[in-house]
């Protein structure tokens, strides 16, 4: 009564129409297929929940940057398409509520992307670019008597590949780091169903200024925000 199994399939199609290369060849539609697997469970009058999962997703004909094709500026970095592009992973989530005033949620994902069929040999295995292998989450919040909550958690993100080798041919990676956040709210109760909420969000707040997935992680934040159910 409290483990389910479950598995999925499913195709897609997308076409590319106005997608091309710096030589002007449009590229042709990308099709898509998917494997899922796993595991839900609900136990402890279901005070503890969550998903275990395996898959495989593989697409063909997937535009990606190329860093070493010739363009048609006559130097190097231009769109290509992939012959097939795989991604297999496991993931993990949990939901556990300690007490009533106490939630606590997380999870653990682990996800490799390269390529696996192409019409030149040499990109078969080739990973792809701002794709961490590993990330971890955990996150608490805690409700006091009388209107204040509070929380907060932590996200880890793995390793990611640069997209280039080194002079060795070893992949250039990004290093790992370490998102914190914590917050602080106030519910006010004005009358039945009627309730303005106080709140202060920090986020990032050892201020982590490497950038992840190939793009600039926002750097620390306070943000108060004032709300209102009724």
């Amino acid at each position: 009564s409290w483990l389910g199994f479950y598995a999925l399939t499913s195709e897609s199609l997308e076409p590319r129409n106005g997608a091309t290369n710096s030589f002007g060849v449009n590229f042709d539609p990308s099709f898509g297929e998917s494997l899922e697997a796993g595991i839900k469970f609900d136990a402890f009058d279901g005070r503890l929940s969550g998903t275990v999962s395996a898959y495989e997703i593989k697409n063909q004909n997937l535009p990606v940057f190329s860093a070493t094709t010739p363009n048609a500026s006559g130097g190097l970095g231009d769109n290509i398409q992939v012959g097939e592009q795989t991604s297999e992973g496991v993931d993990f989530s949990f939901f556990y509520f300690p007490s009533d005033a106490w939630q606590l949620t997380g999870g653990w994902s682990y996800v490799d992307t390269f390529i696996s069929k192409d019409t030149n040999a040499a990109n078969i295995g080739r990973n792809f670019t701002n794709n961490p292998y590993n990330r971890v989450s955990l996150f608490n919040s805690y409700r006091f008597p009388g209107g204040f909550t509070i929380g907060g958690g932590a996200i880890y993100t793995g390793e990611i590949d640069r997209g280039w080798a080194d002079a060795s041919g070893r992949q250039v990676q990004n290093d790992s780091y370490i998102l914190a956040d914590a917050f602080v709210r106030y519910d006010w109760k004005l009358a039945d169903k009627r309730v303005i909420s106080l709140s202060l969000h920090l986020r990032n707040l050892t201020d982590e200024e490497d950038f992840g997935g190939g793009s600039w992680i926002e750097g620390q934040t306070f943000r108060f925000t004032v709300g209102a159910r009724f």
